[in-house]
């Protein structure tokens, strides 16, 4: 660790380290500070892992159908632990190969929680207490932010959880599940909930297994509704749906 930068970037996720990929590549000097594990949500608790688990139960369909290309799979069968480790293990290989290609670039990547102070420095503390400072010539603050959940009783109840908690948890196997946000986690992991549901073999945990409200749909609307539908249609899932819960508008 030096003590001045061209540039410190406060955030490891995916506006940081795609930053610091690109001011290295061009020759500066760079400090890349997080407190937590580099790649961020996406890389840990929400894109990598989520489209790990799709790919999987993706593969897991295909399997059971491969006779219309010809082939023969006989047993086909899963582990749903070794599954949850394979996403674990694609988002700690994801994870290396940052660290891998930031050593390579010369970005120095800094453990700890960040505070801008004047004169464009930034103090580092890291999980020790530890405090060390740098001086950056310029500050990206790159730090992401967080899950907001919505005003609606209830939400702090067991069982309810945010997409971050979800990925995260112990727990693999969910009867019934409702996801409000139709985005890119919601209907992953709703198209791989149905899935894994689907493996159990049981019609009673097949039927209703995720429903997705989705808020502030695009124009793209019906042709997203449409495919997901067709997708999830042999599993009984509910579509995706507009609707009200409890006065607010989805």
């Amino acid at each position: 660790m030096r003590d001045t930068y061209d540039l410190v970037i406060v955030g490891a996720g995916p506006g940081g380290y795609v930053a610091a990929r690109k001011a290295a590549g061009m020759g500066m000097s760079v400090a890349l500070i997080d407190r937590g594990p580099v790649g961020g949500t996406c890389v840990n608790r929400g894109c990598i892992p989520a489209k790990a688990l799709l790919h999987a139960s993706t593969l897991y369909r295909e399997m059971k159908s491969c006779e219309r290309f010809g082939l023969h799979a006989e047993e086909v069968s899963f582990d749903l632990q070794e599954i949850y480790r394979y996403k674990d293990e694609a988002a700690d290989r994801m994870r290396g190969e940052l660290e891998e290609e930031f050593c390579r670039l010369g970005v120095d990547l800094i453990r700890g929680s960040a505070v801008i102070c004047r004169d464009r420095m930034v103090r580092v503390t890291d999980e020790d207490g530890s405090v060390s400072v740098c001086q950056g010539k310029n500050i990206l603050v790159a730090a992401g932010a967080k899950a907001n959940l919505a005003d609606i009783p209830g939400v702090e109840l067991p069982g309810v959880m945010t997409s971050e908690e979800l990925l995260t948890a112990d727990a693999h196997r969910y009867g019934r599940m409702l996801i409000l946000g139709g985005g890119v986690i919601g209907l992953a992991e709703g198209s791989a909930s149905v899935r894994r549901a689907s493996w159990s073999g049981s019609n009673r945990e097949k039927r209703g297994t995720a429903a997705v409200l989705c808020a502030g749909l695009s124009v793209m609307e019906r042709t997203i509704k449409r495919q997901w539908t067709q997708c999830l249609s042999p599993w009984d899932a509910a579509p995706p749906q507009r609707g009200c819960l409890r006065g607010m508008c989805l």
